[in-house]
């Protein structure tokens, strides 16, 4: 289980762990029959029988492709089309179809209309999430219903004790956020003014505490958040005129 450093309303900070919570349920498919079906991966085409290939080899003449389409299968490999195979893996492709290496990625931000505001290359920011440094209790309470409107939770970890001191340390701030029905907005770096960023290279997210005390269990989570809810302009005028 890895461990991070948490800071308390009064400014104390200690190490505890947190894992990732989810739902998971194992799925079954079944035919109309009743019997299981067992999903499998096969080969569809090749590099060399895809459509962008194939449209190459005639010079980029659509008719030329149908007539070859239509007197024979030139888009079937009878060597691996339709194989089953059990492994694979994401390559980024070039024109041409070659395999891209060295892959440069650009953070992209865009309007609430959808338009593209800016781009830049991807910043490799190293992670600011550990044991030793403590990610920043910033006073900001953030209510159930306000929060759930404006940020989209992508991921929860759980927070958990590892001894009897770190059960009244984190039960303690549970039953704070309990009593407030409230998020408590977490930040890293000084003020607690940074995102988190738990992996070299990671997207950053926002941090919010959420806790709940049923006698004396409690339950500590971390929603991270890095995507905000905003109408584009003349949203609510619309919505009015309707």
């Amino acid at each position: 289980m890895r461990a991070i450093n948490l800071s308390d309303p009064e400014g104390k900070d200690s190490p505890v762990g947190f894992e990732p919570k989810g739902q998971y349920r194992e799925v079954e498919y079944r035919a109309a029959d009743g019997s299981l079906v067992i999903p499998i991966t096969f080969i569809k085409s090749t590099m060399a029988s895809r459509y962008e290939a194939l449209l190459e080899q005639v010079g980029g003449d659509i008719d030329a492709l149908t007539d070859q389409l239509i007197a024979g299968d030139p888009e079937i490999s009878l060597e691996y089309s339709g194989k089953i195979t059990s492994g694979k893996k994401t390559v980024f492709l070039m024109e041409g179809g070659k395999i891209a290496f060295a892959v440069q990625f650009e953070e992209q931000r865009y309007s609430p209309a959808g338009e593209l505001i800016s781009a830049q290359p991807q910043k490799w920011e190293p992670s600011n999430v550990s044991e030793s440094v403590p990610l920043v209790w910033t006073g900001k309470y953030i209510p159930y219903s306000k929060a759930i409107r404006q940020f989209v939770f992508t991921k929860i970890y759980q927070i958990q004790h590892m001894n009897g001191l770190t059960y009244a340390f984190l039960f303690n701030m549970a039953k704070i956020l309990h009593d407030k029905q409230s998020f408590m907005l977490i930040g890293a770096g000084p003020g607690g003014k940074e995102p988190l960023r738990f992996n070299r290279g990671a997207p950053p997210y926002r941090g919010f505490l959420k806790g709940r005390v049923e006698g004396e269990s409690y339950c500590l989570s971390l929603h991270l958040s890095n995507m905000e809810l905003k109408a584009h302009e003349g949203f609510y005028d619309a919505a009015e005129s309707e």
